[in-house]
């Protein structure tokens, strides 16, 4: 299987940990959320070819406290290093940290920029939506844009939404009520599995505690739904 969202760059001991990875792991997908953070995942997808692929994106969280020059640096890098990157990401809009109306535009500049050129560049989008899944899918469906809705924790009516857009939910080792219902919602077609690692799990084997949880959900054998899930991480980031 394929860990469709980690973030290496942050993960201790990181030689070690891609090691135990390869002996359950068939790669994964590390996301930046700032400049620097996707300048070295390209570097940690450089050295692990064919095993790690990298995103690169200014995250809703960074966009808050980002200049104008910060995220033309950072559309810049991205145009100029595009073959670098699976997906522009991660990127979109979190309305637990943006309360005021200046703070929430601020994010929405930042987030429509990097749709407008992820469509330029016919790249796919990582997005972090956080009290504002509805405004995320709608945003990136206006744009034109294949999207990945990573640790979805919106209810089932906008996963429905999500997956009738041909969007993808990726699934965290997360239980809630919300998200279960979500997983019941859709057809497998339309999940992935991730770690988000370190932030959720310690390390990008916690994607196959997803991978658990959907097959239950799902009703499925854990082998075959692992085998799904793969398929789709691949067809998703055309890997």
């Amino acid at each position: 299987m394929i860990d469709a969202h980690c973030h290496l760059e942050t993960v201790p001991h990181l030689g070690e940990v891609l090691s135990r990875c390869r002996q359950k792991l068939n790669g994964m997908i590390t996301c930046g959320y700032d400049l620097e953070s996707s300048k070295r995942n390209v570097e940690i997808a450089d050295g692990n070819e064919n095993y790690v692929w990298a995103c690169g994106g200014l995250a809703p969280q960074n966009a808050l406290t980002a200049g104008e020059d910060e995220l033309a640096k950072m559309l810049d890098y991205l145009r100029a290093n595009s073959d670098s990157f699976v997906a522009i990401g991660e990127i979109g809009l979190d309305y637990k940290w943006a309360k005021t109306d200046e703070e929430r535009n601020k994010q929405l500049r930042a987030f429509k920029m990097q749709l407008s050129l992820a469509k330029e560049l016919n790249k796919p989008v990582v997005i972090h939506s956080r009290e504002a899944e509805r405004e995320c899918i709608e945003l990136a469906l206006n744009a034109g844009c294949r999207a990945m809705l990573h640790c979805f924790s919106g209810r089932a009516e906008l996963a429905c939404r999500a997956a009738e857009a041909g969007f993808m939910l990726s699934v965290p080792p997360l239980r809630s009520k919300e998200r279960k219902k979500a997983i019941k919602s859709v057809d497998i077609n339309y999940l992935l599995a991730e770690s988000d690692a370190p932030a959720i799990g310690k390390d990008p084997l916690a994607c196959l505690g997803a991978a658990e949880l959907i097959a239950e959900l799902q009703g499925l054998k854990r082998q075959e739904t692992e085998r799904t899930l793969e398929s789709n991480c691949r067809q998703f980031f055309k890997l």
